[in-house]
């Protein structure tokens, strides 16, 4: 679940980079729920490190921090 504020960010494609901690791999699905809406997203990229590596000048503003492995959606 996510918040209704965070949820219209990725529908309306102002977030584009989610930070979760596991294995995910390029060309799974992430879900995405909000009450009864969800949205489902096909993961394009994925980038593994320490949190300071993965956060970089260009990409800072579209990461949504949850956990920590990044997913490009």
């Amino acid at each position: 679940m996510v918040k209704t504020e965070v949820f219209e960010w990725i529908r309306t494609g102002q977030k584009t980079i989610e930070l979760r901690r596991g294995k995910a791999k390029k060309g799974d699905e992430t879900v995405f729920q909000c009450g009864r809406n969800i949205l489902r997203r096909k993961i394009i990229g994925r980038e593994e490190g320490n949190l300071i590596d993965v956060l970089r000048k260009g990409n800072y503003k579209n990461i949504i921090i949850f956990r920590v492995t990044t997913v490009k959606f």
